[in-house]
This record gives C-alpha cells, sequence and structure tokens, in this order.
C-alpha cells in the first residue's frame, strides 16, 4: 500500500498540542460568534487554537472525501490477495474456451503478475495528472470524475466472466490505479487540508492509514470462500471496488467548494468568504483571507519550481537525494508484495491452502488496530523517531520471517509463525512509514519547489511498488525464504540512513530543516547549498498547498 500525498498535506499542519478535544457545532446552529472568546480564531495564533470549532459539515465533507479514497486504495491493494485462488482457475478456462488450449503454470504466473501491476502501473501514470485535473476543474469536481471513472472501472472489473476475458481486469485497475495517484493521494488530501480549520488537519490527516486498513480487511474478509471468494462471486467482489466512490457521487452534492480554490483560483472572493464563515461558524475569517491573499500575491510573485530546475538546484540537491530514497524504500522492503500474494505465500511456506485464507484475515486485522496509533503519537513522539522505530520493526520481523521459513519442514506449526512475523512487519509500516514519509518529504522542501519534490517522491514510490509486485513471486520461487533477507537488509538500511541523514522535522520551519541539512556530511557536499534564494523561501514554514 502507498500512502502516496494524502497523508502528506494534513498532517503537515496538524496542532502542536498532542491532545485535541472536538467540539462539534451542528449547522442549523443559527450561532455565529463575534468575539475571539466565542469560538472566532486567529489561525495564525496558536494560543487561540483551544477555542476552535468543528463544525458537521467540515466532518461530513471531510471524513467522506478520505474514505471513499481510502478503502479504495486498500481495498483494491489486498483484493487481488483475496480473489488469486478462484480467478486463477478462472483465467486458465477462459483461455481453454478461447483458444482452445491448456494455459501453461509460467504462462499463467505472468498474466497474473500483469493484473497485480496493472495497478502501480496506472499509479505511475496518474502521478502526471493532478496539476492537470485542479487547473481545469477544480479540486471537488476533479474528485467526482475521478470516482466516476473508478465506478466505471469497477464495471469492468464484474465483466471479466461474462467476457471470458483477463484484461477487463487489467484495464479495469490501470484506471483505477491513475484515480489512486491522482486523485486520492493528491487532490483529496489537498481539499479536506483547503476545508478544514488549521487545528483540525492533522486529526484528519492521521485517519488515511485506518481507512486503508478498513479497505484492505474487508477485501479479505469478503474474498473468504463462504462469502465471496467462491468460483462464481468473486467478481462481484471486484465490483464492489466501486461502491464508495458511488457513495460519493449520490453525496457530491452536499460538499462544499474548497475555500482556497474560490479566493485563489477563480478570485472569487466574495463567495469565498461567505463560504469560510459557514464552515468555520464563525463571522470573523478574515486572517484565513489573508492568508490567501498573501499566497495569492506570492504566486503572482515566484513561479512553481519544475522537475528540471529542482534536480538542478544545488541547494535543495540532499532534500532531493532524501526525498528520492525514502520514496523508493518505503516499498522495497516488500510491502505490497506482501499484501499482492499473502495467500500464495502461505501455501508455499506450508500453510494448506484451506487455512491460508483465514490466516490472511489476521495480518490485516492487525494494521486495522494498530492504525489507530499514529493520530495519537505523531506529534509527540516526531517524524524520525517514528521512521526509525517503523524501519527497526519492519527489519526485525523480516529477518524472523525469513528464519522461519527456513526451518519450517521441521515441524507442522513452524510456518504458521509467519502470521506472527507478516502482522509484526505491518505494525512496523503503521507506525513508521506508512503515514510519515511522504509528510517528512513535504516538510523538506519550500513551498515554491514542494509540487516538484512530492511529485518525484510519489513516481519513485510507485515505480518501486511496481518493481516489488512483478519480481515477487519469482523472488519467492527461487530463493525463498531468503527474499525477506534482502527486505529486511533494507529495512534496516533505511533505518540507518533515517537516524544519520534524515532531520527531526516536527515544529520546525522550512529554514530551520534546511539549516540541518546543511550540517549533514555527505560526500558529495556542495558549497552552493547554503545559498537559498529569496523566492525559494519566500513562504519558510510549509503551508498546505499540496501536490496537486
Amino acid at each position: 500500500m502507498d500512502t502516496s500525498s494524502e497523508s502528506v498535506s494534513l498532517a503537515e499542519s496538524s496542532s502542536h498540542n498532542g491532545q485535541v478535544e472536538v467540539e462539534i457545532v451542528e449547522e442549523n446552529n443559527g450561532t455565529s460568534c463575534s468575539n475571539e472568546n466565542e469560538g472566532c480564531y486567529d489561525v495564525t495564533n496558536e494560543n487561540t487554537s483551544s477555542e476552535q470549532k468543528l463544525t458537521l459539515w467540515v466532518v461530513r465533507s471531510s471524513l467522506l472525501a478520505l474514505f471513499s479514497a481510502y478503502f479504495m486504495f486498500g481495498y483494491s491493494a489486498a483484493s487481488i490477495n483475496a480473489i488469486a485462488t478462484p480467478a486463477r482457475k478462472a483465467f486458465q478456462e477462459h483461455h481453454l474456451v478461447r483458444y482452445n488450449t491448456t494455459l501453461s503454470e509460467d504462462d499463467l504466473n505472468l498474466i497474473w503478475t500483469i493484473t497485480v501491476a496493472a495497478f502501480p502501473v496506472g499509479g505511475i501514470l496518474g502521478c502526471f495528472i493532478p496539476n492537470i485535473l485542479v487547473k481545469k476543474f477544480g479540486k471537488l469536481r476533479s474528485m467526482l470524475y475521478g470516482h466516476v471513472v473508478v465506478v466505471i472501472a469497477s464495471v469492468f472489473l464484474g465483466l471479466t466472466s461474462l467476457l471470458k476475458s483477463f484484461e477487463v481486469i487489467v484495464i479495469g485497475r490501470i484506471l483505477i490505479g491513475v484515480v489512486t495517484s491522482s486523485c486520492s493521494t493528491s487532490i483529496t488530501p489537498s481539499y479536506v487540508v483547503e476545508v478544514c480549520s488549521l487545528k483540525w488537519r492533522g486529526m484528519f490527516g492521521s485517519t488515511v492509514i485506518f481507512f486503508m486498513s478498513i479497505g484492505s480487511f474487508t477485501s479479505t474478509l469478503l474474498g473468504l470462500n463462504e462469502i465471496l471468494g467462491g468460483d462464481e462471486l468473486w467478481p462481484m467482489m471486484l465490483t464492489l471496488t466501486g461502491l464508495p466512490s458511488l457513495v460519493f457521487i449520490f453525496l457530491f452534492y452536499f460538499m462544499p467548494e474548497s475555500p482556497r480554490h474560490l479566493y485563489i483560483t477563480e478570485r472569487r472572493k466574495e463567495e469565498a468568504r461567505k463560504l469560510l464563515m459557514k464552515l468555520r461558524k464563525c463571522e470573523d475569517v478574515s486572517d484565513e483571507l489573508d492568508k490567501m491573499e498573501t499566497e495569492l500575491q506570492s504566486q503572482a510573485s515566484s513561479k512553481q519550481m519544475s522537475l528540471v530546475q529542482l534536480f538542478q538546484s544545488p541547494a535543495l540537491r540532499f532534500q532531493l537525494i532524501t526525498a528520492m530514497v525514502l520514496g523508493s524504500l518505503f516499498q522495497l522492503t516488500g510491502l505490497n508484495g506482501l499484501v499482492a500474494y499473502l495467500k500464495q505465500f502461505y501455501v508455499a511456506v506450508g500453510i494448506p491452502a484451506t487455512d491460508a485464507q483465514y490466516a490472511s484475515l489476521g495480518p490485516f486485522a492487525t494494521l486495522l488496530v494498530v492504525a489507530v496509533i499514529p493520530p495519537f503519537t505523531i506529534e509527540r513522539v516526531g517524524r524520525k523517531k517514528l521512521l526509525f522505530i517503523g524501519y527497526l520493526i519492519e527489519g526485525i520481523s523480516l529477518l524472523l520471517l525469513t528464519i522461519t521459513i527456513e526451518i519450517g519442514h521441521l515441524a507442522y506449526w513452524i510456518p504458521y509463525l509467519s502470521i506472527v512475523f507478516i502482522s509484526g512487519f505491518l505494525v512496523g509500516f503503521a507506525i513508521g512509514p506508512g503515514g510519515i514519509t511522504l509528510l517528512a518529504v513535504s516538510e523538506f522542501f519550500p513551498q515554491t519547489s514542494r509540487t516538484a519534490a512530492l511529485m518525484t517522491t510519489s513516481l519513485c514510490l510507485w515505480t518501486s511498488f511496481t518493481f516489488v509486485v512483478v519480481l515477487f513471486p519469482y523472488m519467492i520461487a527461487a530463493i525463498r525464504g531468503f527474499t525477506f533477507l534482502i527486505f529486511s537488509s533494507i529495512a534496516f538500511a533505511v533505518a540507518v540512513f533515517v537516524y544519520f541523514a534524515v532531520p527531526e522535522t516536527k515544529d520546525r520551519s522550512f529554514v530551520e530543516i534546511q539549516q540541518i541539512f546543511k550540517k549533514k556530511k555527505f560526500c558529495c557536499e556542495s558549497r552552493d547549498s547554503s545559498n537559498l534564494s529569496v523566492q525559494e523561501i519566500s513562504l519558510e514554514t510549509p503551508n498546505m498547498t499540496s501536490s496537486a
């Protein structure tokens, strides 16, 4: 699974106070505040953050946007594992009907690998289109059109038995991957950031991993033979990928437009002011409007860096190297290889096929439980420490998994220990890299280069995602348990890299973070790294503009 830019923008502006108390204000209350003591607040003043209110309109809209985006993400990533057995059997039958020949095992494995890899390949393609969508349609309508595409793709997924074609599944998964990368992990978090007030963005941002976990667990549960995982009903299970998107489409009319889009993009400043008043249940929204005006003026005086300019900038070279390492190795610990081939992996290490489907529930149930931890720890513990701990847990779990696989023949119960160590691996993922990688990366860069930096990181992430799901089954077949020794070594290497090369970004401005990077002694350090232009640090504290 990939958390792409989602948790990026959402969590990066979370309250410095790790403990927040939600106060809900009914939309039809009709009460507006006339002074600070009645709920009007200065978004730039943390001392008044305890007076901020949270309206039900904001809660409903934010949770709907995040749930429909990330449930779909988790469901799509894990559903291919849940339907592996009946789908592979159906592919063989379809090939026999179409060509009157039997599909060889090698050809079947190749077709299945293509089917699995279609999702991250779509993710790679989707990295290039968020800006195009937002400029043309705005964030809210971009999300709507994205969910329409998901519904169409889900219909494709369900037609595989009728058309006797695996190609429709490949097409459907590519389309869902494109929407996941462009809308779910880029545009959706940006929309939520702009609808929520400053105090609550971190709280909503931390729900990303939780909703993904729900999607993964739900698909695994529905994939049981007793439910939708049988030979006849598995296409229906794939079609359910579009159910959250249907809910979004039906409730789209009741969601607010982004105030920032109205103010900055469409220049409808009065409408933006009125919308902010409704969203905040407060008549005085001048502070947020002033921030938007400042950003508007800044955009007029400075230009966003392109990918080429980012790679040519010596001042940001070490941040870029760090971002690319974290983005690439995030997936190269074998994460989505396990997620996509978990049931087949269990069978390969000696767990009976009848038990493998139930064994798959354990790690995803663990992930679902642990996913509630990051919201309460990220602002207390810090990004760097959680990243380090997460990768350390991943490395230890994968090392123990290697040993378990290699000695599994000594006793019938030893292969079942793999369930425990895979669960431990997902615990490390949830605590550390799952929700923090892109958040930390976004805080490495000034506003003018953040879009290009996040696009680069996302490309690294989706590319390594594809690389892992393509090679994983062949690695398991060739070197069995030693596959995870490679992944474990990568996890330990990333932990060491985080410890020595990644600065703590919590509660620090970009200028402070830049000074820390300057002190890092890389072998290729350039004297130019200290020469940041005024343009590059014009917005020195990371604001809430996402990669979209």
